[in-house]
């Protein structure tokens, strides 16, 4: 018997004996290292936009920056890119894979609510500012 792996995304391994007169073969199938070093790589890419949306977004609200829209922008894109960036996983993993509970759903957690503080902060940040150029005008 023979055993040949034609599947990039496992790597299989026989161990063969005899056991009276009978051939036994245990078969090992596991993800191939290249698999491994892609999610990890994909995981860390995910974390790393989180974090780089989550710094963008400190410096627009400690700063009251009110609502800066090529951040906005970014930010949105940024959402909505790990969602295809995920289905690109080696495989196609069903919802609910560890790429999931380790990065992608924190990732698109962290970003969404960092557009929301943003959006909501710039806001009252804008209105705060017109309403004091409206009193200046008022006054001249």
């Amino acid at each position: 018997m023979t055993l040949t792996n034609a599947d990039a995304l496992f790597s299989a391994g026989v161990d063969a004996a005899e056991e009276s007169g009978t051939a036994v073969f245990d078969v090992d199938l596991a993800r191939s290292n290249s698999v491994l070093v892609l999610v990890v790589f994909m995981m860390a890419a995910m974390w790393a936009l989180a974090l780089a949306v989550f710094t963008g977004s400190w410096f627009l609200v400690t700063r009251r920056m009110g609502l800066t829209w090529p951040a906005l922008g970014w930010m949105a894109a940024t959402l909505f890119a790990l969602a295809a960036f995920r289905n690109t996983a080696p495989g196609s993993p069903p919802i609910g894979s560890l790429l999931d509970y380790v990065a992608f759903l924190w990732a698109e957690t962290v970003i969404a609510f960092c557009l929301v503080t943003v959006v909501a902060t710039g806001f009252t940040n804008e209105r705060r500012a017109f309403t004091a150029r409206a009193r200046r005008f008022h006054r001249l």
